[in-house]
């Protein structure tokens, strides 16, 4: 066994304590890792092959006593075999084993510390270690990088993942050798991060059983007995859709669950880039925090806006003028320009009204005169519907709800949405330079879409409501950050599509995005041109 544990040790890089080596051995369902002692268990599978061959009474044998006695060493004395006792033929190897790994646990809780007790019983829980049977495929995001992997193991070991080190993120707080403050620590983002991919997972399978369902979970995989009763009612569901055994189901469903949640931990346990675009990310991280450091108040709003997920999409959307993905040479200058924040303005007054034109390009792209705010969110609002149509969720064009006030509470109505009812998708394109938020919008990315859909639901929740339709506010703002119900509405929306068309969500997802944002920037820059930039910074 010292030649098991040390090619296990060179395999994952591991060094492993003997305690921690003693659980490594136990089974998955007690913890371990499945690296069990052959010596230890094969007086079990000898008595299991003997009661198997029909000898009944293990005394008919000369072998069954060495066997016997070796066995009952390692078992407790409640599950001792006597040596004249009958043994029945349909006892399996595995219900003889199982009591040597139930002695062992016991054995290893009893010499452990309360912390690790805790720890143990979290993972030899029901389904804690699913994650370790999942077949890694990185095509279906289900895989552990090397470097992950290696400190999964030692976390999973109770091995120290600290380094005796204080926290990255929360100076003030030492990091713990079972890792207990890396994965509840609150800075950075892992907390939200692990939550919100875990509740992905389970919408993902939800909307394939036309369900859902919202839990919480304890860190080592414990699920709550809330929790299991619903995936056992969504297993059923997807057995009867997939034609598959709802045992199978069921097992797959914890796998994909577990082993993000085991990969958002180890992630946070190591604070080393394992990788080209890691580093560079750091990199690219400190650059940016210093650009903002020299800014200005609304040069800073505009970097956290162009910064956002998917403000940029348009940059990489292959240019296409059959499919109007494109912009004129003119209009990717004026572009480029407005993006990079150069001056666009001769420090005139706009020829529509009679208001100064600001570097920033902000006035020329809220100005209400000449129609260009018009014409980008109707353009926008179509792309939608257009999405829409193709995922088979539209009812009607814009204009919907409008009453005797002429209040306008949907763009884009959606049928059956959610639950059952409809979605009224009302557009709105802001500014992050406007006065009203400026100061936010210079901290924190999104506060002026944030703005914009609180004051959206209050102009439309009631009016939405007695229509029986479900307000959403698909808001974003001029420079692309979209607001949080925008990201959401989208990704169903990616997630409808993806399933009527039979494609990947990343690819529909990525499509949708880049049409809505290629859209918004052809309509921003011909606001500018319309409005005579000027191109002298190149």
């Amino acid at each position: 066994m010292k030649d098991v544990r040390r090619s296990f040790s060179l395999c994952t890089a591991v060094d492993t304590t003997d305690v921690a080596w003693q659980q490594a051995q136990l089974s998955l369902s007690r913890g371990g890792l499945g690296m069990r002692s052959l010596s230890l268990r094969s007086p079990a599978a000898f008595i299991a092959s003997l009661c198997s061959s029909g000898y009944g009474s293990l005394s008919n044998h000369h072998l069954s006593l060495y066997a016997i006695q070796t066995f009952n060493e390692s078992v407790s004395p409640s599950d001792a075999i006597q040596s004249d006792g009958f043994v029945s033929s349909t006892v399996h190897q595995n219900q003889i084993s199982s009591k040597i790994d139930i002695h062992q646990f016991n054995n290893i809780l009893t010499i452990s510390s309360v912390a690790d007790k805790a720890r143990l019983l979290s993972v030899s829980s029901l389904h804690a270690a699913s994650w370790l049977t999942v077949v890694p495929s990185e095509g279906l995001g289900l895989h552990l990088e090397p470097s992950v992997f290696q400190v999964a193991v030692k976390w999973w070991l109770g091995l120290d993942t600290s380094n005796g080190s204080l926290c990255a993120l929360c100076p003030n707080n030492a990091l713990d050798p079972l890792g207990h403050h890396a994965t509840t620590c609150k800075k950075g983002g892992d907390i939200v991060t692990r939550h919100n991919q875990l509740r992905n997972v389970l919408a993902e399978t939800c909307r394939r059983a036309h369900l859902s369902v919202k839990v919480e979970m304890e860190s080592y995989g414990t699920w709550g007995k809330e929790a299991m009763d619903s995936f056992k009612m969504l297993a059923s569901r997807l057995a009867i859709i997939s034609s598959k055994p709802k045992s199978v189901v069921l097992s797959e469903l914890y796998s994909r669950l577990n082993l993000h949640l085991q990969g958002y931990f180890f992630e946070s346990l190591t604070n080393t880039p394992s990788s080209q675009k890691a580093y560079s990310g750091e990199l690219e991280d400190e650059l940016f925090r210093q650009i903002l450091s020299k800014s200005s108040v609304p040069d800073r709003a505009r970097l956290l806006s162009v910064s956002s997920p998917h403000a940029s999409a348009w940059l990489s959307v292959v240019p296409s003028p059959g499919l109007n993905l494109h912009l004129e040479p003119a209009e990717f200058q004026a572009a480029i320009q407005w993006w990079l924040g150069i001056g666009v303005a001769h420090g005139s007054l706009c020829p529509h009204c009679p208001h100064a034109l600001d570097p920033l390009g902000h006035h020329a792209l809220t100005c209400k005169h000449g129609g260009d705010v018009v014409n980008r969110h109707n353009r926008l609002r179509d792309v939608f519907a257009e999405s829409c149509r193709r995922a088979c969720q539209v009812e009607a064009g814009s204009g919907l709800g409008r009453d005797e006030h002429h209040t306008r509470p949907a763009d884009v109505l959606a049928t059956n949405w959610m639950l059952g009812k409809p979605a009224a998708f009302d557009f709105a394109v802001t500014s992050p330079l406007n006065s009203s938020t400026l100061h936010e919008a210079s901290g924190t990315a999104g506060s002026a879409a944030h703005a914009t859909e609180a004051r959206k639901h209050q102009a439309n929740d009631v009016k939405c409501a007695e229509l029986g339709w479900v307000s959403i506010p698909v808001v974003l703002e001029t420079y692309g950050c979209w607001g949080t119900e925008a990201k959401w509405a989208l990704s169903q929306l990616a997630s409808r599509l993806a399933m009527r068309l039979n494609s990947p969500k990343s690819t529909t997802t990525a499509s949708l995005y880049g049409r809505l944002s290629i859209t918004l920037v052809r309509a921003n820059v011909r606001a500018l041109l319309s409005r005579a930039i000027s191109l002298d910074g190149f």
